[in-house]
């Protein structure tokens, strides 16, 4: 909140125990850029001049009317059944809330939030660690399809910051 009250454009939040595969941090709506401070600079004269982000985007099934999402089996997981911290444990195994079909969609804007998946030791519960075993790692959303996830507006999904 400090940083955004002071101006704050992009904040990075990791936890300590990750490492990036790349030497830059892929921020999506920011090019790669070495002088990303410039690159913000020309962004608050150019703020409606964005173009669209291409996403993949899980559509809705009209027919179940709880909207939990589980994104990690779209990113085809190498150890099977997975699941986020803070997912409803009464949804882990339940209907609709994982494998939901993809549609190439675009946004606007990019996403206020976005969150990226950890290789190996990816975000999980206490009960996935306690029955389950690491390391894990995530293939990617199907070729044919936008490499960036987008969540639907009143779906829920956890996230860790």
């Amino acid at each position: 909140l400090y940083a955004i009250a002071h101006g704050a454009r992009v904040i990075y939040d990791t936890d300590d125990d990750n490492r990036l595969k790349e030497a830059q941090i892929p921020i999506l709506g920011v090019p790669n850029t070495s002088n990303l401070t410039e690159w913000m600079r020309e962004q608050t004269a150019q703020d409606n001049q964005r173009s669209a982000i291409a996403v993949s985007f899980p559509q809705l099934d009209p027919l179940y009317k709880v909207k939990v999402f589980n994104p990690y089996p779209s990113f085809r997981p190498t150890c099977g059944h997975i699941w986020p911290r803070g997912f409803p444990l009464d949804h882990v195994q339940g209907q609709g809330a994982a494998n939901w079909t993809l549609a190439a969609s675009s946004l606007a804007r990019p996403p206020a939030i976005q969150q990226f998946l950890a290789d190996e030791d990816p975000d999980v519960d206490a009960i996935f660690r306690l029955t389950r075993q690491l390391p894990c790692s995530f293939e990617g959303l199907p070729h044919e399809l936008p490499s960036t996830l987008a969540i639907p507006h009143n779906v829920f999904l956890p996230y860790n910051a």
